[in-house]
């Protein structure tokens, strides 16, 4: 019991250190730009009542996902993984914030053809990098995670999101109304890109939500091969540099809770 008062005493000032051992001020200001504008949008989406509520909730929770790491991190313990993920992921969780919810939203710029495409592209692609940054939070020790294994897992974790997002869309356009996800009220232009690709069985009546999907998960599925490909590279630079110097304590991040060591406790 005394481990445990002894932990959430400390955990203000241990969460403030792992914060910006992490993340640079800077960054954490650009963080907050982002919270204030996306209070701001909601706030008036809100008031101008000329969007349906659907959009209000939509920005209300992407809201509450820029805050979702600190939150985590406080409520579970560090001997359970999801009390040790990096913020790190916090910063990919914000680009998505902003692109998807802010630009697209709050802006909006979901008027411009094929924006909606490139938010699934991006998507894909920095998943990647949420899902390495599990591996990481899920491992107790220093050992390093090979660059193989690392794309594998981030690009694996990416494919499952993109397929669970499509099932989010095709549920909230079931269940809730005024939900319009995978574009069930499309009309495909036979000059567009989309035509010429895939021919005539684009535009075939009643294919608009299913050509909408697949075409999603195709564009995400590209954003998850470049991140796994980039996500590759980037640890096999990281691990030629950790090999090149010892590897200290202050370095050790993901410990359980109940190593404590006199007046701190290395998390």
């Amino acid at each position: 019991m005394r481990k445990v008062v002894q932990y959430y005493k400390r955990l203000p000032a241990n969460e403030f250190h792992q914060l910006f051992h992490e993340i640079s001020l800077f960054e954490y200001l650009l963080w907050w730009l982002l919270r204030i504008g996306m209070i701001i949008g909601v706030t008036r989406l809100f008031l101008s009542k000329q969007e349906p509520f659907i959009f209000c909730l939509t920005v209300l929770g992407n809201l509450a996902m820029t805050f979702s790491v600190a939150l985590l991190r406080l409520i579970f313990p560090k001997s359970f993984f999801l009390g040790r993920l990096p913020y790190t992921i916090q910063r990919y969780i914000n680009i998505s914030v902003l692109a998807g919810s802010f630009f697209g939203h709050v802006i909006p710029l979901y008027h411009i053809p094929n924006y909606d495409k490139i938010l699934h592209f991006v998507g894909g692609f920095f998943v990647v990098f949420i899902g390495y940054d599990l591996m990481r939070c899920m491992k107790h020790d220093n050992r390093l995670i090979s660059p193989f294994i690392s794309s594998l897992g981030g690009f694996g974790f990416s494919c499952f999101l993109v397929i669970g997002w499509e099932m989010f869309e095709f549920f909230a356009d079931f269940y809730i109304a005024g939900s319009n996800n995978q574009a069930y009220n499309l009309s495909l232009d036979p000059n567009n890109n989309i035509y010429k690709i895939f021919g005539l069985g684009a535009i075939n009546e009643g294919q608009a939500a299913v050509h909408d999907t697949m075409f999603d998960m195709i564009i995400g599925l590209m954003g998850a091969i470049l991140g796994a490909i980039v996500l590759r590279l980037y640890v096999r630079f990281l691990n030629e540099k950790r090999l090149t110097k010892p590897f200290s304590g202050d370095e050790l991040r993901w410990e359980k809770a109940d190593k404590i060591k006199d007046n701190s406790m290395i998390i």
